[in-house]
C-alpha cells in the first residue's frame, strides 16, 4: 500500500502545485537561528514528470464486498433459506416418521411431533452445525410428557428426519 501511495500523493502534490503556482517565483523562507538551513526550493514546473504521469486515486466510492450470508439461527431465518418454507412430509412420510420416532421413545409422540420435526429440518437444511442440531432437536423434543432428551435420542431423531424423505 505504501508503495502506491507514495506516488500517488506526490502525484497530487505536484499537480496541486502546478495549478496554483503563479508566474513569480516563491520568495525563500526566511530562516530562523534555531531552525535548520535548507537550499531554497525552486518553484515546480508545470511540465509532466514521471510521477505526475501516474494516475490519481479514484475518487469513485466503492461498495464493500458483501458480507458472507449469515447461518440460519430460528425456524424463520432456516426457512427463508431454504426458499422453500417449512418442508412437510407427506401422509405416507408422516405416518413413517411417527413410527420411527416411536420406537426411540414413545413419550415423543404428541401433538407437536410432527411440527418439531418440520422446524427442525429447516435447521438442518439451514446449515447448522451438528452441535447446535443436537441442542436444537433436544429442546424441540423436550416438553409435554418429555423431560429430557439424551445425545443418543436426539442423534437418533435427526437421522429419522433427515432419512425420512421431507426434509429437503
Amino acid at each position: 500500500m505504501k508503495k502506491f501511495a507514495v506516488p500517488v500523493l506526490l502525484a497530487i502534490l505536484l499537480t496541486a502545485t502546478a495549478c496554483s503556482a503563479s508566474t513569480q517565483p516563491e520568495a525563500a523562507p526566511t530562516p530562523s537561528p534555531s531552525t535548520v538551513t535548507e537550499a531554497p526550493v525552486a518553484p515546480v514546473s508545470p511540465t509532466v514528470t514521471e510521477a505526475a504521469a501516474t494516475p490519481a486515486p479514484s475518487t469513485a466510492v466503492t461498495e464493500a464486498p458483501a458480507a458472507a450470508a449469515p447461518t440460519p439461527s430460528t425456524v424463520g431465518e432456516a426457512a427463508a433459506a431454504a426458499g422453500k418454507g417449512i418442508p412437510k412430509p407427506t401422509a405416507e412420510q408422516e405416518a413413517k416418521l411417527l413410527a420411527d420416532i416411536k420406537k426411540i421413545n414413545s413419550a415423543f409422540i404428541n401433538r407437536k411431533t410432527v411440527d418439531n420435526a418440520r422446524n427442525q429440518c429447516t435447521s438442518i437444511l439451514g446449515g447448522s452445525p451438528e452441535a447446535t442440531l443436537v441442542k436444537t432437536v433436544k429442546a424441540r423434543f423436550e416438553g409435554l410428557g418429555v423431560e429430557s432428551v439424551s445425545d443418543l435420542e436426539a442423534g437418533q431423531l435427526l437421522e429419522i428426519i433427515r432419512s425420512n424423505g421431507f426434509c429437503k
